[in-house]
C-alpha cells in the first residue's frame, strides 16, 4: 500500500470536470452535501452514509457546483489489487470507517507540516479496510498461479532494470515461449508490455506528486532517455509527460 495524497477539505466548487483517468486507486467520502461521480452513463452520489473507491484507469467524471467539506485519498495497491476492473464502487460506511476518517482529519488539521507515523498507518489501514468490500469477481484470476505470483513479485521491485523473458521464465523453471503465453494468458498482455506499463504508471505518479524533471523520471523508471520515455508515454496515456503533468496542476 503506498500513499499519494490524504486531504480534507472545504470545496467552493466541483463542476463538471473532463475525465479523472489515473493510473492509481481514489477513496472519496463527502461528510454532508452529496456530490456526483459519472462513470459511463451511470451517475453515483456521494453523501455522509456511503464511500466511494474509484478503481486504477478508471474513466469517470465529476459533477457538483456547490460548497461541500470532502475527504478524499488516492493510493497504490500492490497485486492483486492492481488488477481490479475500472469501475466506480459505493459502499455503505461502516461506523469503523466513520471513525477512522474522523480521527484521521483530525491529524491532518494538527499535522499539515509533517505527517506523523499515526496517520500514515490509519490511512493505510483505511484503504485496505475499504478494498475488502469490493467481490473477487471484480479482479483478475492471475494470481492464483504461484509463477505468476513469482513473476509479477518481481517486476513490482525491479521494473526499473532491464528483464528479460529469458530471466524471468528461468526464475520459474519454464520455456521462455510458454512462460511468455502463460503471462498473457493470465494478464492481458506480454512480459514486455506489462514492464511498460508498471513504469508508466510510476512515471505518472512522480510526475504528479514531485518536482523531478522529466529527464530524472526518464531514468528512474527505467528509460533509456527523456525522447524515448516521451514516446512510450504519450502512445500510452495520450498525453506527453509535461502535457499530463499541466493537466495534473
Amino acid at each position: 500500500m503506498q500513499i499519494l495524497l490524504c486531504r480534507s477539505r472545504i470545496t467552493e466548487d466541483w463542476l463538471v470536470t473532463k475525465s479523472l483517468k489515473e493510473p492509481f486507486w481514489r477513496f472519496y467520502w463527502h461528510c454532508d452535501i452529496p456530490a456526483i461521480l459519472k462513470f459511463k452513463d451511470d451517475l453515483y452520489e456521494l453523501g455522509p452514509d456511503h464511500f466511494a473507491l474509484v478503481a486504477p484507469e478508471t474513466d469517470f467524471q465529476s459533477q457538483g457546483g456547490r460548497v461541500f467539506d470532502q475527504f478524499y485519498v488516492h493510493f497504490n495497491a500492490a497485486h492483486p489489487y492492481d488488477s481490479c476492473l475500472p469501475g466506480v464502487y459505493i459502499y455503505k460506511i461502516t461506523d469503523s470507517i466513520r471513525d477512522r476518517i474522523k480521527t484521521i482529519k483530525k491529524l491532518l488539521e494538527r499535522e499539515e507540516q509533517k505527517p506523523s507515523r499515526n496517520l500514515s498507518l490509519l490511512t493505510q489501514s483505511l484503504c485496505c479496510e475499504a478494498l475488502t468490500f469490493i467481490p473477487d469477481k471484480y479482479f483478475s484470476d492471475d494470481y492464483v498461479n504461484k509463477k505468476m505470483i513469482k513473476s509479477l513479485e518481481y517486476i513490482e521491485v525491479y521494473y526499473m532494470e532491464e528483464i528479460s523473458n529469458a530471466f524471468l521464465a528461468s526464475r520459474v523453471g519454464m520455456n521462455v515461449n510458454a512462460f511468455a503465453r502463460l503471462f498473457k494468458y493470465h494478464t492481458g498482455v506480454s512480459p514486455h508490455q506489462y514492464i511498460q506499463n508498471r513504469r508508466i504508471r510510476e512515471a505518472c505518479i512522480l510526475l504528479r506528486y514531485t518536482s523531478r524533471t522529466i529527464d530524472e523520471i526518464a531514468l528512474m523508471t527505467g528509460f533509456s532517455d527523456r525522447y524515448y520515455f516521451s514516446r512510450i508515454f504519450k502512445k500510452k496515456r495520450g498525453v506527453g509527460p509535461a502535457g499530463f503533468r499541466k493537466q495534473s496542476d
